[in-house]
């Protein structure tokens, strides 16, 4: 969504077109499908050319940053950026931050315990000429230690920031959201825990510049502009090729995941077939898979 001083657009992809011009006022928005031969900031900068364009910091990529300022400033616009969230500013009745229990995700399924992944971090971190790795990517932290929550429904995720200096870790998250056994399991790994609001302070004022990874197609603007202070190696993380190529635990694991969906597939086509000569929706299709 875009708001400007006379005009609010209301961008979506395909799939919701037809819902969107259903439920989207379209006396207050216009509506805009995004294609599939511009990204999506090349359709925002070629909707307001000239102008100006206020983001929040936190909420766009480093990469989409750039390449958002780029487009505008060939045309004659600019981007700056808002000190407060100007949604936020009248949003008074927004839900609490999800803030679900988080817990273990045992080593006979992840095959690889954190120390060991963390060593694999390591020596990626070494390679890069690295000091310190901050994830921001919430798949690639719960990867990283061994964790999974549900603050994303579902998504066995958890809402949280981490540092890595190839020694210590530091995961930044809620402490109410670790049960004791969590809490144990962390403090055996010896992982800092620090609130999550306190990655705003994350290496700020530094007393020396450090070399830090940041992966620029997942951390904001605002994370950068904090960080300016270091030297900033902007490159994806090295825990996205490190979670793809999957141990043999994970291998068996995902066989066995494959039977289990393979038979959950067969009961609902059984069941298709055998309702198919009454009316079958969508709407009902999806209650019954939800039983």
């Amino acid at each position: 969504i875009v708001v400007g001083q006379t005009q609010a657009y209301f961008f979506t992809d395909g799939r919701y077109t037809i819902q969107s011009q259903q439920e989207v006022d379209a006396t207050i928005f216009e509506i805009s499908t995004l294609g599939t031969q511009q990204s999506v900031m090349a359709q925002l900068a070629a909707q307001i050319g000239s102008g100006t364009i206020g983001v929040d910091p936190h909420l766009i990529t480093i990469n989409q940053g750039d390449q958002l300022r780029s487009l505008l400033e060939k045309q004659g616009g600019q981007l700056v950026w808002v000190t407060q969230n100007l949604v936020d500013m009248i949003w008074n009745d927004s839900p609490p931050r999800p803030a679900q229990p988080i817990t273990e995700y045992p080593i006979q399924y992840a095959g690889l315990s954190m120390a060991e992944k963390c060593q694999q971090v390591q020596e990626k971190l070494t390679d890069a000429g690295a000091d310190v790795l901050i994830l921001t990517q919430l798949n690639e932290i719960a990867w990283l230690t061994n964790l999974r929550g549900n603050d994303i429904l579902h998504t066995p995720l958890f809402l949280a920031y981490c540092q890595f200096d190839g020694q210590h870790l530091t995961l930044y998250i809620d402490s109410d959201q670790l049960p004791p056994p969590t809490q144990a399991y962390l403090k055996t790994a010896q992982v800092i825990i620090k609130p999550y609001q306190e990655i705003t302070q994350i290496l700020a004022n530094p007393k020396k510049q450090l070399r830090i990874l940041l992966d620029p197609g997942s951390s904001s603007c605002a994370l950068r502009k904090q960080l300016e202070g270091h030297h900033l190696l902007l490159q994806p993380s090295p825990i996205e090729l490190l979670k793809a190529c999957k141990n043999p635990t994970e291998i068996t694991m995902i066989q066995q995941a494959h039977r289990i969906d393979a038979k959950a597939i067969i009961q609902f086509f059984t069941w298709l077939e055998s309702n198919w000569p009454q009316e079958v929706t969508e709407m009902n299709a999806s209650d019954h898979l939800a039983q």
